[in-house]
């Protein structure tokens, strides 16, 4: 039987090496991403809580009284609608990336102009 183990072992063993000078597997880090990246750090660092953290609001309590007295298809219903929205703003989200991308905001420009 510890060898049958051993051979189902020796099966999974992945012998391929990931090519990480591919610009698509391993981006670049987006010009001005650092610098938001910084400043979300610094401003989450001001505040004492994140906002997820924080008491419910007004509007959350009203949200949570709705959602509470929903019957289970109407909140499935919901849900899914939620879960389209996320997706279809994924998409869009990756439309305006691959445009930005063929536009080449995204490239640095490494030359200085000499005014």
């Amino acid at each position: 039987m510890p060898e049958l183990d051993q051979q189902k072992q020796q099966c999974l063993v992945a012998m391929e090496t990931l090519d990480r000078s591919s610009p698509e597997l391993w981006p670049e880090p987006m010009p001005g991403m650092s610098g938001f990246a910084q400043h979300i750090r610094a401003s989450s660092a001001t505040d004492k809580q994140p906002s997820w953290k924080q008491p419910p609001d007004a509007h959350d309590m009203l949200l949570l009284q709705r959602y509470s007295q929903m019957p289970l298809p109407p909140l499935i219903d919901e849900l899914k609608s939620l879960y389209d929205f996320a997706y279809n703003l994924g998409l869009e989200e990756a439309k305006e990336m691959t445009r930005g991308k063929y536009l080449n905001i995204f490239t640095r420009n490494t030359t200085k102009s000499n005014d």
